[in-house]
């Protein structure tokens, strides 16, 4: 092996579809170019396991890894990552998500560890001594990475402040788009509307959105039914799937609005329709740097974003609109808003774009994650 040449793993929790996910086929893909030997490694889904072996990128299967906690199921990850971790004699593991990152620190104790956190698990809404238990956990762990990367400065002050502290240090590198490629991959407004069955001429405000308690699909839908009873004439529109979703078609049904809201479900390259929408929302009650943010900016859309995670950091500089999480009378006033002022809307949407052009470009974010790795 060329003495340049390193193994690399690059480990996440699901194979699912995500902002994660898709960064690290990036990274992957960024690394294989490079000439390195990439190896990623993941639980259930088949998004990222149907695109590494579409770039000739070396998989492997997880059989017990779980996004839930279960101590059982969670013993046997981690003897079955350390069996990867030891036949595989990686150089460096690169670990994403919070499961991820605890179980596969444990696992990879002799060997480089970065840890890349989207966001920390403990702003969720959760119990006092589950959220205690999150900290205790990556406070624990850190001692067995080398360095841990948060994706926006907020988080990398919180770790500081809690103790998580690493053999090395915690560093901020935040998400990027590769913008031309990005634009290239845009569907216009017509072909993006007429692919998912969208009228052509109703103003319509969209979402992209994994179905997750933190996503806060349900809550949101109370928004949408308040702001349709002060303008019936807009449409909602939200593409993503996952395990709420018998929750939201039944809270659909009891809103009675139906006729005001589309679920298109999972989108292969969901990014490349967003031009379909005129209004881009995101609800959530707690994120780290979202992928879906991301994109609706480089869309050059009007974003409205609750105050999560790097949402407010992004959208500074008038490239956005922000609101308390779970405030559904605020979401409202700003959807209302927006619907009736093109000029603010386009202000916002060209001001986004800029942001994401100065400020979150992919090759950053890939070098610098590449050198956390290697150097």
């Amino acid at each position: 092996m060329n003495e340049a040449k390193k193994r690399i793993a690059l480990a996440v929790t699901l194979a699912e579809m995500g902002g994660v996910q898709v960064f690290l086929l990036e990274l992957a893909k960024y690394l294989q170019n490079a000439k390195h030997e990439v190896t990623i490694i993941a639980g259930p889904g088949d998004w990222l396991a149907d695109q590494a072996a579409k770039h000739e990128i070396t998989f492997i299967r997880l059989k017990h890894m779980r996004r839930d906690i279960n101590p059982w199921q969670d013993m046997l990850a981690i003897l079955e990552l350390n069996n990867i971790f030891r036949h595989g004699k990686f150089n460096a593991i690169h670990l994403n998500s919070t499961k991820m990152g605890v179980l596969g620190s444990i696992a990879a104790r002799m060997t480089r560890v970065v840890y890349c956190i989207g966001g920390w698990v403990f702003l969720e809404k959760l119990p006092a001594w589950k959220r205690q238990a999150y900290i205790s956990a990556e406070r624990f762990t850190a001692r067995f990475k080398d360095t841990v990367i948060c994706v926006n400065p907020s988080d990398t002050t919180l770790a500081l402040k809690l103790g998580i502290k690493p053999k090395k240090h915690v560093i901020t590198i935040p998400n990027g788009i590769d913008l031309a490629l990005f634009e290239s991959q845009q569907l216009s407004r017509e072909q993006a509307r007429s692919q998912l069955g969208l009228t052509p001429d109703v103003y319509m405000i969209g979402s992209v959105s994994n179905f997750y308690a933190p996503k806060n699909i349900p809550g949101y839908l109370d928004t949408i039914r308040s702001v349709i009873d002060q303008n019936p004439n807009l449409h909602f529109v939200i593409i993503g799937d996952g395990p709420e979703r018998d929750l939201i078609e039944k809270r659909i049904t009891d809103l009675n609005i139906q006729n005001s809201i589309t679920l298109l479900g999972e989108q292969d390259h969901a990014s490349r329709f967003l031009k379909a929408f005129d209004l881009f929302v995101l609800p959530s009650t707690k994120e780290g740097m979202p992928f879906a943010l991301l994109e609706a900016m480089s869309a050059s859309l009007p974003c409205i974003s609750t105050n999560v995670g790097a949402a407010k950091w992004m959208l500074e500089n008038n490239a956005g609109i922000i609101v308390a999480p779970s405030d559904a009378i605020a979401l409202g006033k700003a959807i209302l808003l927006l619907s009736n002022d093109k000029t603010q809307s386009t202000t916002l949407g060209t001001n986004a774009k800029e942001a994401v052009k100065n400020r979150f470009p992919l090759e950053k974010t890939l070098s610098e994650n590449a050198s956390a790795l290697l150097d």
